[in-house]
Parts: structure tokens; sequence; C-alpha cells
């Protein structure tokens, strides 16, 4: 979209780029622009991963409710996820932007 941005970092016209299960809490996204977003009140502590256009790619799961998440490592490719008092962290085949 052009113009999404104003001058003085003021926001332009919002658009929906997808419904997610819950309430969104904590994003991040990777190199290839796919956004990665804790559900918050999901019971099984999901994160679901979308594809810049909006399609859902897929979700990881924790053990309790997701809240924010992060890359990281040496080299950007591991996604870490805060969930209930606990840390998990995944490996991944995209590192995440920038890396």
């Amino acid at each position: 979209m052009d113009g999404d941005v104003r001058r003085a970092g003021l926001a332009g016209e919002r658009e929906l780029l997808a419904t997610v299960p819950g309430p969104a809490d904590g994003m991040t996204i990777d190199c290839a622009g796919n956004l990665y977003v804790a559900s918050h009140l999901q019971p099984d502590g999901r994160v679901n991963v979308l594809a810049p256009d909006g399609t859902t790619l897929g979700s990881l799961t924790t053990a309790a409710q997701t809240t924010n998440l992060a890359f990281g490592g040496a080299d950007h490719r591991t996604l870490y996820v805060s969930a209930g008092r606990a840390l998990y962290s995944v490996a991944l085949n995209l590192p995440g932007y920038p890396n």
C-alpha cells in the first residue's frame, strides 16, 4: 500500500491482514516477511505464522499461554517464545528480520 506511513510517522488507513484465534499479543517478523503472532488466550499456547499476504502458514504450540516472541541467536534463526513462566526456543530455517 502506498501512503501507509505519513510524514512525522503518523499512520495512514488501516487494512485487515488476517484474523487469528484469540487476541494477538506479541509479534515478530522473519526475513521473508512472515508474521509470527502470539495468541495469548489460546489454551495451547499458540503462535500463528502468517505469510505477507495474510495466509496462514501454520502454527507452533507450547504448554502455556504465549505472551511474546523474538528472534535471536548468533544467526537470528532461533525463535524465543515466552509462555507462562517459561521461555521456549525453536530453531527455524529462516532468520528473523533484520538478520
